[in-house]
């Protein structure tokens, strides 16, 4: 990896891929913004989207409010949307995010019948929140009862969203994916 000039910016061209990935870590621990691309491609992906990334352990209060980390302030402070994810756990998208995955459903057919389950799922169950000064939203009971959270959450970065989990449902879906993960082409069909 190289500096490039003062900016904090370190270049890397992945050989495999042939990528160029300039990576931009932020004083904050697990919070970088990244660029990259491949090499002569001029598309690059949006220098101001940061990644969500890391574990954190959190207990709600006696009000249902989770603090969220400090971590992932900047990218959550203009509102979030908690709803409810797939294997028993909850997404939380900053609004913006939620706002394009909107837009990404809205310009699919309604006669099509997953992305009207899709719809349902994601939009009947939804909840917006801005974090207060310290960084606290409500998370309602149908979302905690639909995750199976009482007071302790496990906070999950998935680059552009969080999940929610019940700590031992986490466990559990970890352990699930390790036992997956014994199968060395398990992720090839991705080709990332």
């Amino acid at each position: 990896m190289a500096n490039v000039g003062q900016s904090g910016l370190k270049w890397e061209i992945t050989p495999a891929s042939n990528l160029v990935l300039a990576i931009q870590w932020d004083s904050q621990p697990n919070a970088c913004s990244v660029l990259g691309g491949p090499v002569g491609w001029p598309g690059w992906i949006d220098p101001g989207v940061s990644m969500l990334i890391g574990q954190y352990e959190h207990t709600l209060d006696s009000k249902g409010r989770l603090t969220l980390p400090a971590e992932y302030s900047a990218e959550l402070a203009a509102g979030v949307v908690l709803t409810r994810g797939m294997e028993d756990c909850l997404y939380l998208f900053p609004r913006e995010e939620f706002e394009r995955l909107g837009n990404r459903l809205r310009e699919q057919s309604l006669t099509d019948s997953r992305t009207r389950k899709l719809r349902r799922w994601l939009f009947s169950q939804a909840h917006a929140a801005e974090p207060d000064r310290q960084r606290r939203i409500v998370v309602p009971q149908w979302l905690r009862e639909a995750a199976s959270i009482d007071d302790k959450v496990l906070i999950a970065g998935m680059d552009n969203y969080l999940e929610l989990w019940n700590p031992e449902n986490w466990r559990n879906q970890d352990q699930a994916l390790r036992a997956e993960l014994d199968d060395a082409d398990f992720f090839a069909s991705l080709n990332v």
